[in-house]
């Protein structure tokens, strides 16, 4: 609604009166008398009408007042009679969770159109209730009115022998006896069943008019109408454009309320002055007394009103989310060829809230382009991969799908944990890869062509191979078999699942059972249940018994099952054979020393949640194959085991070979050597580094055969082959030979992590692998940006800044990290440095690495060692420094001491790289030596603590492997504008900062106070996104600020139309072809989702959720349907917030054999499992394992402090006594009720005041005047008197006529005053003020 008051009944006969009837709801039904548009400014003219009458019939004025759980904050239901915030109850906290009766209806369903304002529940003030009385259902006057009507209109009907109104006899169809008709007379009902015509009732005519004004003003202007009730376009648009800067819904109605009110003030001055025009006329003596004006919220008067805050947010949200399909498609075109990904933490503390809890725990993450353009928004519910990957996946899709390049290189806060995911889910970020190679002066162990690696995936296969190997044993026959298992674990929140897999190795076998799929299908197959229960067959392992304790408590059996038995500690058995002195030896300390070969241990693929998925992935096989082979090879005491053989130009027809991709990590493909051999096939030349081979089997179909070997020069992939068996020509590197015994050939494995025998960075207990993860440290874990960094100040050069040079070093600080660092160089020493190879398709963000290093802020050496780190990394390109010093020449000033002075002038004009790892690694690494045991001179402190040379050990690991170099033939400048001397200007895409420092923290800024609730968090998001990708991207894109407006859909029809009509101008029309809008409806629609992304089947099952079911939600009348819809499960994924929640968790820990009742924390994912079957969408809802292991944390923390008062009971009994009430009497404290000011002013005196009448009044101001001209002639200065003839048209005198004749000035008479209607000398009427006597 534009506007939604209406104007004094009692000023009818003086100013214009708009009627509007708005529709009957079923609670309670509205009407008010409307009035002109408020929200342009009203000029007024002299006599106080406005300038700008054109009026606007509002559509009806509803607020949402969402159901209890609907998700709003504190103060999202305030209507628009709240007062400014800060004010009265404003700040009230909200407490409804605890003092509602959640059992009860508490709103109306999200499938009715949205509610009044008066269908509020309690808790929400509005102006008419702090009255006590509703608002009418429309005026009393107007309803009267209409009664008489409508029965005189029934009598005539009944009585005319037309069955007409007489009005309708007449033909005019309008009757002026009452002001009412003229509105209602076109309309008569028809009754089908009397089959005549009848006059609507009240609610019949309110139904018929605003069916009909709608539809007229729906088309008009642009109004936005919805549900029966709407908004003016201009309205929305100013709505919107108040959002997106972060002026909420509650300011937003204060300022709708402010304009009504002031346009009620003008009407207010336009109705005085009328009557004060019509006092002042002839006929002024004989009228009658007016009526007051009334107030603002009289309901039987002005009636005024204005929506609440609460409708205009939820009309913002359905407004976005009917355009939702469009701004999401502008988003999914937009190109990406570099992408910085980063998680805010600091996001959802202030959005996405139900009850004070925070919904998404995992963050908001956002990835950007090259171009700072918003490409994905998801708020997700964990820290897992697996809720945002798919986002990433989308946007990969989508690049493919609208013809743009792929992603090359991608930017993040954590390279290392998340590039095995990141490479898994963009296969574009390995292309031309090229890993650094491990530290390792021993080989690395490998899976012998001739061993059968296979993946028993059903209950058959597992039951079927087992017993085939129980059935061959003799009796008393003891059998050997080397076992390890794997299980999720998410390193942010170190919940743990339950086992995922367990392998076995024998003899040339290896088997890798996956277990997921059991744990919700019946448990564990039979035949694997006796195999671990029997006797007679032992299991090697490294901490075996660990493995069988937790997978015997992850079956859910008690002590009274038959355990699991045969357990064999390949680390005791080691010791015992004196082969090493400790028996907790770690299995890669163990495979170097007895088997003398390197065995990797990655730690993204060991510590991860994607050991949970449905299908393994060949690194994750690779990994858990490798682990058990080992263990089998070290039981067995063999040295090593020859791999795969190269292929050669002399290898025999024939043989059987595998085809590996071109980074060596995955078999994509089995053959044989062809027979034939020919000098050329189909065009393409079979060199000496090429052959022939018969392709029979495809495993990777996406391979893709690259361009020089292909007749038609084009990357081809393996779809686009025939069925095998066909030819193609390969390079002998990609392949390797393997023996048709081999089940199924596993892949190499991929670039590992720095392992032991170089000083094992990442060390984990291998007693208890998965508890200790979240004390893990990745060299770019996330931190907190919100403090001053000690290096924000290095550009500042500081008299404090101690010098390094006279600095004096700790010898025994870093003697360890010197050893590490002799290590890492002599592997560095063979490597020659080249920036054309691409190391790595993931890279870290270099100002999150120098973050790593806790330094003091007080340390003498701060800035000194920043500047040196910044310098170490980057360097400057000498085509832009050159121009710079140049340029600096010619004003006298030096490059040494811009750099010095004004680093950041310098950085914006002179594009910088970080150099080759070969290269970067000895520059950083000298800095970190040199900086790291020099002492401060006060404290005499290392600069560096233990922290900080492991976290400088795990830093040149990073800076080894290529995470921090530019990658080659990517751009990360691209050229801004000239500043005033001519100078480019460059932006850069490299790291994060775009992120975090940019979007992250503008969404806090404008969105942080609006307390929102997910519905509006998500819609102001997409919104904040389309804003943003318009203003940023098209300035980044062509130099040129955006111009146009936010409203895409009009685009995209303006588009449509001037693709229709672009023949018919005489020239090509402006914005439109090549370069132009990109009307994103002409192109298939994009498969992303913005916001919240739906739960991974696979997860959702192994937490027990089932799929959303919109019949489920509308019978079940479950709440937050919302989030439920969009998460794709039956009921809504929540944080416990509600005293249901809190009861089930009670009883849960309370029950005897229950999750709680074991020595160490429950399983969190059988937990959750076993909870989600408690819910029912209304009190209880589902949970993931970070919101329960969340809240127990919280738990903890509860009951340690009343066991900390209990501990301490005397000394808290004695505070408490200490602050108990004195004996002695406390005064009442008393509250004074708040009064107006006119009501404070006191206009009473104490003294009567004496009567004076008013000659004495005259004769005292007389006396007194006398005295000061007296005064001032005798003290005072006396200026010339004036001329008579300056003073302006004053009539002059005889004095004035004779001392003017000699200057010949020409004196004119003034003509006596006249009347200016009769124009007669003597008329009253002469004097404006008084009327004229005829």
């Amino acid at each position: 609604v534009e506007t939604a008051t209406g104007s004094d009944t009692s000023a009818t006969s003086t100013t214009d009166k708009f009627l509007q009837v708005n529709l009957e709801t079923e609670i309670v039904s509205l009407a008010a008398t409307g009035l002109s548009s408020t929200l342009p400014d009203v000029d007024t003219n002299q006599n106080g009408h406005s300038a700008n009458d054109t009026s606007y019939i509002g559509q009806q004025d509803k607020t949402w007042s969402p159901p209890h759980g609907r998700g709003l904050g504190s103060d999202q239901c305030t209507t628009s009679s709240t007062p400014t915030p800060g004010l009265f109850d404003d700040d009230d906290e909200n407490v409804d969770y605890l003092l509602d009766d959640e059992n009860e209806e508490e709103g109306r369903g999200e499938f009715e159109p949205i509610m009044d304002d008066d269908e509020l529940e309690s808790g929400n003030v509005t102006e008419l209730e702090t009255s006590k009385q509703k608002r009418a259902s429309m005026p009393t006057w107007l309803k009267e009115n209409y009664a008489d009507a409508r029965e005189r209109l029934v009598s005539e009907i009944a009585k005319n022998a037309s069955h007409w109104p007489t009005c309708y006899d007449r033909g005019t169809f309008i009757d002026m006896t009452t002001f009412v008709q003229n509105i209602l007379f076109g309309y008569l009902i028809y009754c089908a069943k009397d089959q005549e015509f009848h006059v609507p009732t009240a609610s019949q005519l309110h139904a018929i008019l605003l069916r009909e004004v709608l539809n007229i003003f729906a088309q008009r202007d642009g109004q936005q109408v919805r549900d029966g009730n709407g908004l003016t376009d201009r309205v929305v648009a100013f709505m919107r454009s108040c959002f997106q800067h972060g002026i909420g819904p509650g300011p937003f109605a204060e300022i709708i309320r402010t304009q009504h009110i002031r346009r009620h003030e003008h009407l207010h001055v336009q109705y005085l002055e009328t009557i004060l025009i019509r006092s002042q006329s002839a006929v002024g003596h004989f009228l009658s007394k007016f009526l007051p004006f009334g107030l603002f919220d009289d309901i039987n008067g002005y009636s005024g009103f204005v929506p609440s805050s609460g409708y205009f947010r939820e009309f913002y949200v359905r407004f976005i989310a009917s355009h939702a399909a469009e701004m999401d498609q502008h988003m999914a075109m937009l190109s990406a060829e570099v992408l910085q990904i980063d998680h805010s933490f600091k996001v959802i503390r202030h959005l996405g809230k139900v009850s004070g809890e925070t919904v998404f725990s995992g963050g908001l993450h956002t990835s950007i382009n090259e171009m700072n353009e918003i490409q994905s928004m998801v708020l997700t519910p964990s820290k897992a991969h697996a809720q945002f990957m798919p986002a990433l996946q989308a946007i990969s899709k989508s690049l493919e799908t609208y013809g743009h390049k792929p992603i090359g290189a991608v930017m993040t806060d954590m390279p290392r944990i998340d590039k095995p995911e990141l490479e898994r889910t963009l296969p574009s970020l390995l292309t031309d890869v090229v890993p650094v190679p491990d530290i390792a002066a021993l080989p690395k162990i490998s899976i012998p062509i001739e061993w059968n690696v296979t993946q028993l995936s059903s209950r058959f296969q597992v039951n079927t191979r087992l017993n085939t190997i129980m059935d061959g044993l003799a009796k008393d026959e003891h059998f050997f078999v080397a076992m390890d298992m794997e299980w999720s674990v998410d390193i942010e929140s170190g919940i743990q699942g339950q086992v995922a897999l367990i392998s076995m190795a024998f003899e040339h076998e290896i088997f890798l059972i996956p277990l997921v799929h059991y744990w919700h299908d019946g448990g564990l197959p039979n035949a694997l249940l006796t195999f671990l229960r029997s006797p007679h067959i032992s299991k090697i392992g490294m901490k075996i018994n660990a493995d069988f304790k937790r997978l015997f408590k992850d079956c859910g059996f008690t002590e009274k099952n038959q355990p699991f038995v045969g357990a064999i500690e390949l680390g005791r058995l080691s010791k015992e054979k004196n082969i090493t002195t400790n028996a907790g030896i770690g299995l890669a300390d163990l495979t170097s020393q007895i088997l003398r070969q390197f065995l990797p241990k990655d730690s993204s693929i060991r510590i991860s949640t994607a050991w949970d998925n449905s299908e393994l992935t060949d690194s994750q096989k690779n990994y858990a194959a490798l682990d058990v082979y080992a263990t089998w090879k070290i039981f067995q005491e063999l040295n090593s085991i020859p791999t795969g053989m190269a292929v050669t130009r002399a290898t025999p027809s024939g043989t059987p070979v595998v085809l590996l991709s071109a980074d060596r990590s995955t078999i994509v493909a089995h053959g044989f050597v062809s027979p034939d051999q020919p000098n050329n096939l189909h065009g393409v030349n079979v060199t000496k580094t090429r052959i022939v081979v018969t392709i029979t089997s495809i495993l990777v179909p996406g391979h893709i055969i690259s361009g020089d070997l292909m007749p038609s020069k084009q990357n081809t992939a393996f779809t686009s082959f025939p069925d095998p068996p066909f030819y193609i020509i390969c390079k002998l590197k990609h392949l390797r030979t393997f023996k048709l015994s081999s089940c199924h050939p596993q892949p190499l494995p991929r670039s590992p992590q720095l392992q032991s025998n170089a000083e094992e960075i990442l060390a984990f207990d291998e007693d208890h692998p998965y508890l200790n993860a979240e004390n893990l440290e990745d060299s770019t874990s996330p931190v907190d940006l919100d403090h001053l960094q000690w290096y924000s100040e290095a550009d500042v050069i500081s008299d404090n800044d101690q010098d390094p040079a006279q600095s004096l070093t700790d010898e025994a600080s870093g003697r360890a990290f010197a050893v590490l660092l002799g290590a890492l160089a002599q592997s560095l020493e063979t490597r020659t440095s080249n920036s054309e190879l691409k190391r790595s398709g993931v890279f870290g963000d270099i100002w999150h690495l120098m973050h790593q290093f806790p330094i003091s802020m007080q340390h003498g050496l701060r800035r000194p060692f920043a500047r040196a780190l910044r310098d170490a990394f980057f360097l400057y390109d000498q085509e832009d420094k050159a121009t710079i010093e140049a340029f600096l020449a010619t004003k006298g000033v030096k490059w040494e001491t811009m750099l010095q002075y004004h680093p950041k002038w310098l950085f914006q004009r002179v594009k910088r790289f970080v150099p080759p790892p070969e290269e970067l690694f000895p520059r950083v690494s000298q800095v970190l030596q040199a900086f790291g045991s020099l002492q401060d001179s006060k404290t005499g402190m290392p600069l560096f603590n233990a922290k900080c040379w492991d976290i400088a050990k795990n830093a040149l690991e990073n800076i080894r492997r290529g995470y921090y170099s530019d990658p080659p033939g990517v751009t990360l400048y691209y050229p801004r504008k000239r500043d005033k001397f001519g100078l480019l200007r460059f932006r850069c895409c490299r790291g994060t900062n775009g992120i975090e420092g940019g979007i992250h923290q503008n969404i806090i800024l404008w969105f942080g106070s609006f307390n929102a609730a997910p519905d509006f968090t998500l819609e102001s998001l997409r919104d904040y996104a389309l804003y943003h990708n318009l203003k940023v991207g098209t300035l980044n894109r062509t130099g040129v600020p955006y111009k146009g407006s936010f409203d895409i859909w009009t685009q995209n029809r303006i588009s449509q139309l001037l693709d229709v009509t672009s023949t018919r101008f005489t020239s090509n029309p402006p914005n439109f072809g090549p370069g132009g809008w990109v009307n994103g409806n002409n192109f298939v629609r994009s498969t992303e989702v913005f916001g919240i992304l739906p739960l991974p089947p696979d997860f959702r099952m192994k937490l027990g959720m089932l799929v959303y079911h919109s019949q489920f939600a509308r019978e079940g009348k479950i709440r937050h349907d919302y989030l439920a819809q969009r998460q794709n499960t039956r009921m809504a994924i929540l944080p416990i917030h509600t005293q249901h929640e809190r009861g089930l968790f009670r009883l849960l820990m309370a029950k005897s054999d229950g999750p709680f009742s074991g020595r160490s924390e429950p399983n969190w994912i059988c937990l959750a499992e076993e909870w989600n079957g408690h819910a029912n969408g209304s009190t209880i809802f589902y949970k993931l394992p970070e919101h329960l292991k969340t809240y127990w944390k919280k738990w903890q923390e509860n009951v340690n402090e009343k066991n900390s008062i209990s501990i301490n009971e005397v000394a808290f009994n004695t505070i408490i006594k200490a602050l108990s009430l004195p004996s002695v009497d406390i005064p009442h404290v008393t509250a004074a009720k708040p009064q107006p000011v006119r009501q404070q002013i006191d206009l009473k005196t104490e003294e009567p005041i004496t009567y004076v009448e008013p000659w004495q009044v005259s004769n005292a101001l007389g006396r007194h005047s006398v005295q000061q001209s007296a005064i001032q002639y005798y003290y005072g200065e006396r200026p010339p008197p004036p001329s008579r003839l300056d003073k302006g048209k004053k009539r002059a005198t005889t004095e004035d006529l004779d001392d003017s004749a000699s200057s010949n000035v020409k004196i004119f008479k003034r003509k006596p005053r006249s009347c200016p209607k009769c124009h007669r000398v003597g008329c009253d009427g002469a004097f404006r003020s008084r009327p004229c006597s005829l």
